[in-house]
């Protein structure tokens, strides 16, 4: 399954359209007819149940984050950058086509490159020929006006991703030709545009920018002792003779448990929750018996 970076719900890979949606499982034929099923049934569920699932559009491996099209369509910086380099989306031509990713993978790469090289020609270029009166008011104001002009380079939203996320938002319109997730591959915090329009939107979103802290509990030293290991441990602290009275009762009671449990396995009776309760419910009057 797959984690949602902003709600943190979780989605199976069928439903974000990656991979097909498993047959049902055929129902176990009743006890009297299974001794009439024919060899070939068996052979054919055999060779269904060991084939596996379906490769997936998208492997684990190939992108780093995943964020429900729930999310994206609440989010307009990210609706432009769906279906760009780097941002992924799963769709299709028409209600009858099978599911691709756009763009594909062959042209990610190309997109990357072509997108990288753009964004350094904007930053390189700079507006010419102002007047003097122009340079003047820069002088006075230099934080407003470098702020203004700078230019935005989130990419424009593609038609098909347009086209998705009206059906998202038309009630009357299913979405047949995407759900709206994208797939965020690595390094996508540093591809956002940084621009006065869409920093904001992305500070509201701080998981954006910052990589959050994943909680990793503290190393136990005893997590790789065996359960003889832990009790023999635990002996070795007490007194001597309390442990010598614990392994003597510990051999006691599972004499009794044996004793117990015996008839069961002679009859090839299932033992069952009040047989062990009455067992230890039983052991435990003896042992107040024996205080008094």
């Amino acid at each position: 399954m797959i984690q949602c970076l902003a709600c943190e719900d979780w989605f199976h890979e069928s439903c974000c359209n990656l991979r097909d949606r498993p047959a049902p499982r055929e129902q176990t034929p009743e006890e009297n007819d299974q001794y009439q099923v024919n060899e070939n049934e068996n052979e054919t569920r055999s060779e269904a149940s060991s084939s596996g699932l379906p490769p997936p559009l998208l492997e684990a491996s190939d992108y780093d984050a995943f964020i429900c099209g729930s999310c994206v369509s609440k989010n307009s910086v990210l609706q432009r950058y769906a279906g760009s380099a780097g941002c992924l989306i799963v769709t299709r031509d028409s209600s009858s086509s099978p599911w691709k990713l756009y763009p594909e993978k062959d042209a990610v790469d190309n997109l990357s490159r072509s997108e990288n090289t753009n964004c350094s020609q904007k930053r390189r270029s700079s507006p010419t020929g102002f007047s003097e009166r122009n340079a003047k008011r820069q002088r006075v104001s230099p934080s407003s006006s470098s702020s203004s002009s700078e230019p935005c380079l989130a990419p424009s939203s593609s038609h098909q991703s347009d086209k998705i996320y009206t059906g998202i938002r038309d009630s009357e319109h299913l979405a047949t030709l995407g759900t709206g997730d994208i797939f965020l591959t690595e390094g996508f915090r540093d591809r956002w545009c940084q621009c006065s329009t869409c920093l904001p939107l992305l500070k509201a979103n701080r998981y954006l920018l910052e990589e959050e802290d994943t909680y990793e509990p503290p190393s136990d030293p005893d997590s790789g002792l065996s359960l003889e290991e832990l009790g023999m441990r635990a002996l070795s602290r007490l007194p001597r003779d309390r442990a010598i009275d614990g392994i003597h009762a510990f051999n006691a009671m599972r004499e009794d448990l044996v004793q117990f449990l015996r008839p069961f396995a002679q009859d090839g009776k299932v033992v069952s929750d009040s047989d062990v309760k009455t067992f230890f419910e039983t052991l435990m009057e003896r042992h107040r018996g024996q205080n008094t």
